[in-house]
């Protein structure tokens, strides 16, 4: 049954042609039925072709993911093909092309790099970092009394500034943490979302690296957080200092952007026995009261609204925070007001498990996920060998992802929200095997919060850990290259910056200390991606081996294909090259790799014209 196939032609209006192509080897076809959502349609026979015969069917798909199976009988026998047998899937979601299997790479603005022309002016609440390279701080400031309230002070302008820094990596897309002006130096507290954070810069200052970043071809995306805001916030208010916030006012015009059930005598906002506040937070943080309802949508999504705004200084597209939190109804509208500013504008969701799965509308909805998904399952392998669930995640995503959005995962090195690559892949005994790869042991996330603070702050790794993380980073960056999706750099990985939880790995770009081995590792995959764009960008998928030793895949489209081998071990080891790879027309490779040789952590990628 490998040689049935199918294709799909789009007509028009959500309507659709079903071709079926059948090798006369099968035998005498006496009926080709293709079964959709429950439904049977019956395909009929249209010509035949040299060895095959075609059959067809238009069909109505009111769903972006359809999966289906045939039913067909050959010579009064009947068979299926099922999704457990082999999977299909009919796709009508269409991404933009710009963003597909590309290069980008992840900025913390206030971490990466600074232009001395920007002078930061003392504001309440946060304090600034005498020496660029001084270690962040992790629980709250002594300064402040305030978590996240310290500050580096890099900005837009210096990121414009490390433009042909990001070109010589190949990057194609820049991703910026949150700029608006915001009560924590990670901006995912908003203040006020029509303001560019003063330590960050100003309006001009965006438009001028959206400038820039397009003159070297390069795109914009901006995390945008749509969920919560800072109860510092003039529309909630928190301290009174507008005289019209949800929080002190009961007739404030902002009461419909939050939920506050209970209120003192004089109509401000309480507090419960337990010292939690009587108003919808995000997770309990009582700093980030809950934003949601028809009056908040219309602030973020109106015409002239939040993203009409962004949009006019530039950007491209949006990278959106806790997509699952996000009702569809608001998620249609923020899609609604992208397409209305940049018709090829793009929006990349937060989704941690697999987005099929979590819920049925993101089929229509998600145009790429955040793909920790995946990255769990080959963190899980490349550290641990855990081969089923690398399989099962790997597997699921190429069954189920329609093809565009397969081409536009977003598979990171790190993010924000975890620790650096290095770490994961080299700290012993940190990181819990039974969990997802990149989440701590249990009594590092739970535990006395205090004891936990002390054991980050003074965490250290060894030679060895560091020699290892980095063997283990290089392999894991090799078989991101050549899997479906795009290489999304969280800055400073590509330099080695160590940094363990979700605040150390925020801390400042070590410019002074840069691993060049390392670096020029980081652009030697970013030229491949160049050199290989156009055929990883339309090649199609499919695992060939994944042993305890190394994972092997193959990607092929009607005239190229190519076979990738990784090693995860510390060991040397031969795999068998198939006659059709023997006489290769291109061989990638990492470490001292060869044709049916892989090297200790090493790999080859070897291409061949069909």
């Amino acid at each position: 049954m490998e040689n049935i196939s199918f294709r799909l032609k789009e007509l028009s209006n959500n309507n659709y042609k079903v071709i079926v192509k059948v090798p006369f080897s099968i035998g005498w076809i006496d009926k080709m039925n293709i079964i959709l959502n429950d439904n049977i349609y019956q395909l009929s026979h249209s010509y035949n072709e040299s060895e095959y015969a075609y059959f067809e069917k238009d069909i109505y798909l009111d769903r972006v993911v359809n999966h289906f199976y045939f039913n067909y009988i050959v010579n009064g026998n009947c068979y299926e093909l099922k999704d457990e047998d082999r999977p299909f899937k009919i796709s009508t979601h269409k991404n933009p092309r710009w963003y597909r299997d590309r290069m980008q790479y992840h900025i913390f603005i206030d971490s990466f790099n600074k232009s001395d022309d920007l002078l930061l002016k003392p504001i309440e609440g946060r304090s600034i970092h005498k020496n660029w390279n001084e270690k962040t701080i992790i629980g709250p400031n002594p300064e402040t009394g305030n978590w996240c309230s310290n500050y580096y002070g890099g900005n837009l302008k210096g990121i414009t500034n490390k433009l042909d820094y990001l070109c010589s990596l190949g990057i194609n897309i820049i991703f910026l943490s949150p700029f608006v002006y915001a009560q924590s130096n990670h901006g995912y507290d908003a203040i006020n979302h029509l303001e560019v954070d003063p330590y960050k810069g100003s309006p001009e200052d965006l438009k001028k690296l959206c400038d820039e970043a397009h003159r070297r071809g390069m795109k914009v995306i901006v995390d945008s957080v749509f969920n919560h805001t800072s109860y510092e916030n003039p529309f909630f208010d928190f301290y009174d200092k507008y005289g019209n916030g949800a929080f002190n006012h009961p007739d404030s015009p902002y009461n419909a952007y939050y939920d506050i059930w209970n209120r003192d005598s004089n109509g401000r906002g309480t507090f419960n026995k337990e010292g939690k506040p009587n108003y919808r937070t995000w997770w309990d943080i009582e700093t980030m009261p809950k934003a949601f309802g028809p009056a908040w949508e219309e602030y973020i999504t109106g015409v002239g609204g939040v993203i009409d705004y962004w949009f006019s200084l530039g950007i491209d597209g949006l990278r959106l925070d806790v997509t699952d939190e996000l009702s569809d109804e608001f998620l249609r509208k923020i899609i609604n007001a992208v397409k209305r500013n940049k018709e090829d504008g793009f929006i990349i969701h937060e989704v941690w498990e697999n987005y099929i799965e979590k819920r049925d509308s993101y089929a229509e909805i998600v145009d790429s996920p955040m793909n920790y998904y995946l990255m769990d399952g080959l963190i899980n392998y490349n550290k641990y060998g855990n081969v089923d669930k690398f399989r099962e995640h790997l597997k699921k995503i190429i069954d189920t992802y329609p093809e565009d959005v397969l081409h536009c995962m977003m598979n990171f090195t790190s993010t924000h929200d975890i620790s650096r690559i290095i770490n994961y892949y080299g700290s012993n005994d940190v990181f819990d095997p039974n969990a997802r790869g990149y989440d701590l042991y249990k009594k590092y996330r739970d535990n006395n919060e205090i004891e936990v603070q002390d054991f980050l702050r003074n965490y250290k790794m060894s030679e060895e850990e560091i020699r290892k993380g980095i063997d283990l980073e290089m392999v894991h960056l090799f078989e991101l290259c050549f899997l479906p999706g795009i290489i999304s750099i969280y800055y400073g990985d590509e330099v080695g910056l160590e940094g363990l939880g979700n605040i150390y790995t925020r801390s400042s770009f070590p410019w002074n200390n840069i691993n060049y081995d390392l670096f020029n590792y980081y652009k030697y995959i970013g030229s491949i991606r160049k050199d290989e764009h156009d055929f990883l960008s339309e090649a199609g998928i499919r695992i060939k081996d994944i042993n305890p030793t190394y994972f092997q895949f193959e990607r092929t489209t009607g005239k190229d294909r190519m076979l990738i081998t990784v090693n995860r071990t510390n060991k040397g080891t031969y795999f068998l090259v198939p006659p059709e790879y023997e006489e290769p027309d291109k061989v990638y490779t990492l470490k001292k790799s060869k044709l049916g040789y892989l090297d200790a952590y090493g790999g080859v990628a070897i291409k061949k014209k069909i």
